[in-house]
């Protein structure tokens, strides 16, 4: 199975939360292991100013109503609220109004713990008669009074609790229920619960836990996104670097002056561009005087032979025949080294002028395929702003290969056209094509895939070396593949006059 591409930057970004999610994991449980502490605990520190302030707005509405209206009142809370409400006696024993619910066995002790009754009224009948025959509330007896511990003058909650039974969260807030004609007005307690913390606006309000995630997100992003994006960015410059190089172009400038390393990395680089293109250079103009201290050995041979050839007779002249082929294959390897020298010039040492490159390819094809039918599309019209010796040395390199290579009845194409702002030029055969393995080699010096380089088999394996030094040379590119069906097809790419 193929791996997910993600790049360093997202990569960086994916461990630094990932880390953060661990960190936050692992300081849960040892909080929850440590100190007994689950997550309602964390969740109730921050709503209980929230559920008090619910429950003084629904104790001010309940006093302020008749008790036949509570049930409206409660159920109304109930769909804002989102929880199930019920209003019971401070002792738990009875439910004023809202939903019936049974109430956990610790709710109900923990209420007759902190609401008893006063002193010498247990069991007096007396605490039961708290509505009058009008529905609504009887004021309490001046005897049982206030002076109940725990009884508060403002809403207080006094339980927020996960009944394990039942799974559902509750919460009791003690409150009165002010009545403007009463001294002393009743107590009750208003009990809320849900099914879960979530979904309602009482246990658990997403929102600060949302904004508190944003802002950690924003303050780690704010910290980290700089560095990220310094490094990614040297990165990139180093990849593409390294990837000009191994195209052999060698002007690249990536020194840095950071001291990590990176910075050491970026300065190693710039060196052995250098060097490589002092080696590379140096290596062309060994060749280029190779070539050129050959060429006078070469001629005076060639006119020794020539006058030992007159001076022979008739019979004879075959003796020399096969030291003739060995001297032309000889200069024919010095004339393609001194070619590839002169590719090598320096683009803006060359001069430019206007090419037609309909007229340029037919040239090329008098001087390569003559006596080769040749298939031409060429664009009407389509000019170049070139260097034309350069460009004609590099275009009759490839259709030197392909007539040779394609075979006699082979198809040989030749295209031209412009497509995305850029000419492309493309000489295509139906030859015997390149091994895959070689497609990335083809235009390196003396590379060929056969091991042999001898006449049968073709030449010296500089052809298409020198067509990508000048095709380079003019600023453009080149790149070979080949073709389904059969073939080899080699593009050339450069920028159009129009």
């Amino acid at each position: 199975m193929k791996r997910p591409h993600l790049s360093l930057y997202g990569q960086v970004l994916f461990w630094f939360f990932l880390n953060l999610t661990l960190v936050a994991g692992v300081s849960f449980i040892v909080v929850r292991v440590q100190f007994n502490v689950g997550a309602w605990s964390l969740f109730s520190g921050q709503v209980n100013e929230r559920i008090e302030a619910m429950g003084e707005l629904m104790a001010a509405e309940l006093g302020e109503s008749a008790r036949k209206d509570w049930d409206k009142i409660v159920e109304r809370h109930e769909g804002v609220y989102g929880v199930t409400f019920s209003v019971v006696r401070p002792s738990g024993a009875e439910i004023f109004a809202g939903s019936e619910q049974e109430l956990p066995e610790s709710l109900v002790e923990l209420l007759r713990e902190k609401f008893p009754p006063p002193e010498g009224l247990e069991g007096d009948p007396r605490l039961d008669e708290v509505l009058g025959p009008d529905g609504d509330f009887r004021p309490p007896s001046p005897r049982r009074g206030r002076g109940g511990a725990g009884r508060p003058s403002a809403p207080e909650v006094v339980f927020y609790d996960r009944d394990p039974a039942t799974g559902r969260y509750w919460v009791a807030i003690a409150a009165s229920f002010p009545r403007s004609e009463f001294r002393h007005p009743p107590d009750g307690v208003i009990v809320a619960s849900a099914d879960s913390l979530g979904g309602n606006d009482v246990f658990f309000d997403w929102r600060p836990w949302a904004w508190t995630l944003v802002g950690v997100l924003l303050v780690s992003a704010l910290i980290w996104f700089p560095f990220v994006h310094r490094v990614s960015r040297r990165l990139r410059t180093l990849t593409a670097a390294a990837e000009s190089i191994s195209e052999g172009n060698f002007d690249v400038e990536v020194a840095s002056q950071r001291t990590d390393e990176l910075g050491r990395l970026s300065r190693a680089v710039q060196r052995m561009a250098l060097r490589l293109d002092d080696y590379v250079s140096g290596q062309k103009r060994f060749l280029g005087d190779i070539a050129h201290e050959l060429c006078s050995p070469l001629v005076r041979a060639r006119m020794s032979l020539g006058i030992l050839e007159q001076e022979l007779s008739a019979g004879e002249h075959e003796k020399l025949e096969a030291v003739n082929e060995e001297m032309k294959e000889l200069s024919q390897l010095v004339n393609e080294l001194l070619d590839f020298s002169k590719a090598s010039i320096k683009p803006e040492a060359l001069s430019h002028v206007v090419v037609d490159v309909k007229d340029l390819v037919a040239e090329v094809l008098r001087r390569e395929a003559a006596g080769r039918e040749v298939v031409v599309i060429v664009e009407s019209g389509l000019e170049l702003a070139t260097n034309a010796d350069l460009l004609k040395r590099a275009l009759g390199n490839v259709v030197r290969n392909a007539v040779r290579y394609s075979g006699e009845e082979a198809e040989i194409v030749v295209r031209a056209l412009e497509h995305e702002g850029k000419a492309t030029i493309q000489v295509l055969d139906r030859g015997i094509g390149v091994p895959e393995e070689w497609l990335t080699r083809i235009f390196e010096p003396f590379s060929r895939p056969e091991k042999a380089r001898t006449r049968e088999g073709g030449g010296a394996g500089l052809g298409l070396a020198i067509a990508k030094t000048c095709t380079e040379a003019l600023g453009g590119t080149i790149r070979g593949r080949n073709r389904e069906g059969g073939g080899f097809g080699v593009e050339f790419r450069f920028p159009s006059k129009r």
